[in-house]
């Protein structure tokens, strides 16, 4: 099997990398696999390539961002407003 290395990455990536496979339950390793794998699949089976490698990374950053946020639950903000 390949193995690849992957230098100067910056620290905050990574960081948020491992918080990421810890939340799916995935060794670093297992994650950056996963990351690659889907990012691969979107790119063979898109009819527009660069569109989608542009959407895949905008989604990715946002993950990114979300890394560590509580998130609450859609339906109730929803029912809270309606009652008002």
């Amino acid at each position: 099997m390949a193995q690849v290395l992957v230098e100067d990455l910056d620290p905050i990536i990574l960081e948020k990398l491992e918080i990421l496979a810890q939340q799916h339950g995935h060794s670093l390793q297992a994650e950056i696999k996963h990351i690659l794998e889907m990012a691969v699949q979107s790119q063979a089976t898109s009819s527009k390539p660069v569109n989608m490698a542009k959407a895949r990374e905008a989604a990715f950053q946002m993950r990114l961002q979300l890394v560590g946020s509580i998130h609450t639950d859609s339906a109730e903000l929803l029912r809270k407003e309606r009652e008002k």
